[in-house]
């Protein structure tokens, strides 16, 4: 079902939602786990102005460090399009999961290029199944989503 409108978008082949973003913002191995991920994909992932909504919120936290890193970082990703269909795709799943999770789920089903969202959150990663993308949880067992 991933590719639904035949949109291109490069050698993009994973979305980062919001929840990988706010990921980084926390220490530990998974924040390496996720950080190296991240540096070995570079070329190949992308993001979009929703993930990037929901980093400027959990930034807007004093007590978070790494603000202007994460910051940097952000800006620095390639950010995928929004379109029409991809909030038309994502509404289908809006009776299953919040609106934002519906959304990064259509943002990324809509392109052909990617097959996978990078998320640590479980309505996008049930959601982003459902619509036939691999989910990737760096640092976290693959399947910890489930049941």
């Amino acid at each position: 079902m991933a590719g639904l409108s035949g949109d291109s978008i490069g050698d993009v082949r994973y979305y980062l939602d919001g929840s990988v973003i706010t990921h980084l913002l926390g220490d530990g191995a998974e924040f390496a786990d996720l950080r190296d991920w991240i540096v070995a994909h570079e070329r190949e992932t992308a993001t979009s102005v929703v993930a990037r909504w929901e980093a400027t919120e959990a930034m807007s936290d004093p007590a978070v460090g790494r603000r202007s890193q994460i910051r940097d970082f952000v800006a620095a990703l390639p950010q995928v399009p929004v379109s029409g269909k991809a909030v038309e795709v994502g509404s289908y799943a809006v009776a299953a999961v919040p609106p934002y999770a519906a959304l990064h789920v259509g943002i990324a089903a809509v392109h052909d290029e990617i097959t996978a969202v990078v998320t640590y959150d479980q309505d996008v990663a049930t959601a982003s199944r459902l619509y036939g993308l691999d989910v990737l949880s760096p640092g976290w067992d693959p399947d910890w989503y489930i049941g």
